[in-house]
């Protein structure tokens, strides 16, 4: 998480480029990844066969081998993007309203957020980074942790760690609306406008580059850090996503 990273901002070791191995396979990754979007959505419903452009289709014509070899590719593509996807966590059915909830988490100060609240899905109290310490994030169930530097772009960042409150964030989607409480019971809504997926080349490395897995190309750490947070006014809900036993496999924004 970024978290680590401002801990550590100003390193010379952290500006150390992307290796020439790391490129070669994340532009591989790429490869497949670019091939595929042109396969998968030729799949025909209907039949046992894969379409590509230049091989014939139409009733009585003769189908290319390519087009049965091919079926198999991108059927082999799609079942190893679904095992990357993590377990969807369920809806916790024992949330308050909300007008329990916000009395829980009011402290009367109107400048402090203090939780997050989604319909249906769950609510959370939202706590802050000790000073100094922008690496800290919360490992409590039900915590939220916001993110300080975020603070700097305008944006409001909230941090969680996947085994926790983190695996919530999966259940949300495009057009979801959540609201955040505030100190003095005041409550502000926001809709969700965009999910992001990323996979880090070097999970254990807080400056590894990342592969945009929504839009295909690689980000260093700076660029996917400036595309997430220099939003002003905008949320950012960020966590882990868990995948092949590395619990820091690659990075869930929900951006609204």
């Amino acid at each position: 998480m970024w978290a680590n990273q401002a801990s550590t901002d100003g390193s010379q070791a952290e500006q150390a480029e992307l290796s020439e191995m790391q490129v070669e396979i994340a532009e591989t990754m790429l490869g497949y990844w670019k091939a595929s979007s042109k396969i998968l959505p030729m799949m025909n419903p209907r039949s046992n066969l894969t379409y590509l452009p230049g091989v014939p289709s139409a009733r009585g014509a003769t189908h290319s081998c390519f087009a049965t070899s091919h079926r198999w590719l991108a059927s082999l593509f799609l079942a190893l993007l679904l095992a990357l996807l993590p377990v969807p966590a369920r809806a916790d059915t024992n949330i308050p309203p909300l007008e329990e909830f916000v009395k829980q988490v009011s402290n009367g100060d109107v400048q402090a957020l203090r939780g997050i609240y989604v319909p249906g899905l769950f609510a959370a109290v939202v706590a802050q980074q000790p000073e100094g310490d922008r690496a800290f994030v919360s490992a409590d169930e039900n915590t939220l942790t916001q993110f300080g530097l975020a603070s700097r772009y305008g944006s409001i960042g909230l941090l969680a760690h996947n085994s926790v409150a983190g695996k919530n964030f999966f259940l949300l989607e495009d057009g979801q609306v959540f609201y955040l409480v505030y100190g003095d019971g005041s409550l502000k809504a926001y809709h969700v406008t965009r999910l992001m997926h990323a996979q880090a080349l070097d999970p254990q490395n807080i400056r590894s580059h990342f592969i945009d897995l929504d839009e295909g190309g690689i980000l260093s750490a700076d660029r996917l850090f400036n595309e997430v947070y220099d939003r002003p006014g905008n949320v950012i809900l960020q966590t882990c996503i868990e995948a092949n036993g590395e619990s820091s496999w690659g990075r869930l924004f929900v951006i609204a």
